[in-house]
This record gives structure tokens, C-alpha cells and sequence, in this order.
């Protein structure tokens, strides 16, 4: 009985091409997955996994690039608005703590839940002003 013997650069090969195989198929699955936000309903709380994973920050920033994406968020989200006709919006708890961190300790002292949501919500409005004209008229 012959034995095939097989150079380990080849079984990491194969093994690379099977697990590239497997995120690929994931991936697929889940953007075939529906939008939790769009199709939730009164009642129905969106779940954890509703913030993509390609949100999160590469891995490999140096120092200076940390401070600078830093500093971009700062200026974007939490510079302190003024916030007039004040209205009560409602979100889940474990949401509203998280955002009162972020804006404790990213912010500075006049930095409130609110305005960051209200940060959060012109940078959006903004970015798809446009869009969302059109999709008014659909």
C-alpha cells in the first residue's frame, strides 16, 4: 500500500480555499437575511444582531489613525446641539444605556443622550436626503 504524501502548503491551501468557501456562503446567508429594522412591528423588539458586523473598526490602525477616526466621531455625533420643541422619543433600554455611555464618556459634561440621538439622527437624515425624497414618491 502506497502512502500519498501531501506538502503542508497544500493542506493550508485547501483548508484557506474551504474556509473562504464557508464566509462567502455565510455572508450570502445573511444578506439574504431580512432587515430586523424594517420589518419589525409594534410589539416586536428589533434584536442585537441588527447592527451589521462590518460597522466595527479594522483591527490594524495605528495610534494616530485611532485618534483621528476619534476625533471625526466627536465632531459628527457628539458636539452638543440645540435641541428646540423637544419631543419624547422612546428606545429600549439596553440601547439608551449603551448611547449613555458612549456620550459620558466620549463626550463632554453638556453631552446627553438626546443630543447624541439627535447628532445620529441629522448625520442620517442628511446622508440620504436625496433617497429618501425619492423613496417618497415610489
Amino acid at each position: 500500500m502506497s502512502t500519498k504524501t501531501t506538502p503542508a502548503s497544500s493542506i493550508n491551501e485547501d483548508q484557506s480555499a474551504k474556509s473562504n468557501n464557508n464566509n462567502l456562503s455565510d455572508e450570502n446567508k445573511l444578506s439574504n437575511q431580512p432587515n430586523n429594522a424594517s420589518t419589525e412591528t409594534k410589539g416586536n423588539p428589533p434584536s442585537e444582531q441588527a447592527v451589521p458586523s462590518s460597522v466595527s473598526m479594522p483591527s490594524r490602525l495605528s495610534t494616530k489613525q485611532k485618534k483621528a477616526t476619534l476625533d471625526e466621531y466627536r465632531n459628527l455625533f457628539l458636539e452638543t446641539p440645540k435641541i428646540t420643541d423637544r419631543k419624547t422619543v422612546f428606545i429600549s433600554g439596553n440601547i439608551r444605556d449603551l448611547l449613555d455611555e458612549i456620550a459620558r464618556k466620549l463626550g463632554d459634561r453638556k453631552m446627553s443622550v438626546s443630543g447624541l440621538l439627535e447628532n445620529m439622527a441629522r448625520h442620517h437624515l442628511q446622508t440620504y436626503e436625496e433617497d429618501l425624497e425619492m423613496w417618497k414618491k415610489l
